[in-house]
């Protein structure tokens, strides 16, 4: 299935979210980037390809910058 990442906060000035899907060899298998600014919500959707989905991992970047340009960068990695 496909991988979703989202952001949701109040007051930003701007989201950074991608998205991150890795085969089990580590190669990268499909990915998607999503930016907005002035908002609260931004989401971005990966879609592997392949015929198998199990030995996949996902990774997602979320980037949440405020109008003093304060930044906050985190990771979430889920596998299956």
């Amino acid at each position: 299935g496909d991988v979703y990442t989202t952001a949701s906060v109040s007051d930003d000035q701007k989201l950074t979210e991608t998205s991150r899907v890795y085969n089990s060899n580590g190669s990268l298998n499909a990915s998607d980037f999503d930016s907005m600014k002035n908002s609260s919500y931004v989401s971005a959707t990966a879609t592997p390809s392949g015929l198998t989905s199990w030995g996949k991992w996902a990774l997602g970047n979320h980037e949440y910058r405020d109008a003093g340009y304060y930044t906050i960068n985190h990771e979430t990695r889920d596998s299956w």
